[in-house]
């Protein structure tokens, strides 16, 4: 899986909405995605991260008196919002997650402490491209763009009368972004049902078409290669 990072921030504003919760179910899910959102975001900013991080424990300092507020059901929901965002993000993990709540006898009552530990697989973030008729994957590193076309000089080539020799392209910036460029083509490129102009940002998981006499559509992926 590659060298592991870690690294231990503290989210006190975000965290103090669970807190302010006390209460378990799908109402504390969204606030748990605010939080690690805010970590994410702190987290893309230091320097030596991993280029795939995600939170995999929330350790709760709370005083004695707010040790009972912390019950199961609350803390199942916690846990519960960190592993869909998991999931959904696919991320890899170094370890299982956990949530546990400890008793700090410096905490003051009403203000628990919540630290929340970070780690990742240091692995390469890549774009896949995909043609969905004919199944062919293209893989793009960060900062590489490719062009789609009929002719051979393309990188990705559509052997059809309605494609322009140089039809469209697809940047993967260093920032993880990807953008849709349309290289005046004769019958145009598709995206969302409406012609680009330019250039559209996508993002994972979209897809676009060329020519709308063309039936053969393309999909973007952002994933994770060791």
């Amino acid at each position: 899986m590659g060298t592991l990072t870690y690294l231990e921030i503290k989210a006190r504003k975000a965290v103090k909405k669970i807190f302010t919760l006390g209460r378990s179910g799908p109402k504390a899910e969204p606030v748990m995605d605010a939080v690690v959102a805010l970590l994410e975001t702190q987290l893309q900013k230091a320097p030596g991260c991993g280029l795939l991080i995600a939170p995999d424990m929330v350790r709760i300092l709370a005083s004695k008196a707010d040790m009972p507020k912390f019950t199961p059901g609350l803390l199942s929901a916690v846990y519960d919002g960190l592993a869909r965002h998991v999931k959904n993000r696919e991320y890899l993990l170094g370890r299982a997650l956990e949530v546990h709540v400890e008793e700090n006898p410096s905490a003051a009552e009403g203000a628990p402490e919540f630290l929340v530990s970070m780690s990742g697989a240091k692995v390469a973030l890549m774009l896949e491209l995909k043609d969905l008729t004919s199944g062919k994957e293209y893989l793009l590193v960060p900062g590489q763009a490719v062009k789609i076309g009929r002719t051979a000089g393309n990188a990705v080539v559509v052997a059809d009368e309605h494609i322009s020799g140089a039809h469209a392209c697809v940047e993967f910036t260093t920032g993880y972004e990807i953008f849709l460029s349309d290289l005046n083509s004769a019958n145009g490129t598709w995206f969302k049902g409406a012609k680009v102009q330019k250039s559209v940002l996508l993002k994972s998981g979209d897809s676009f078409q060329l020519a709308k006499q063309h039936p053969a559509k393309f999909e973007v992926k952002i994933s994770a290669k060791n």
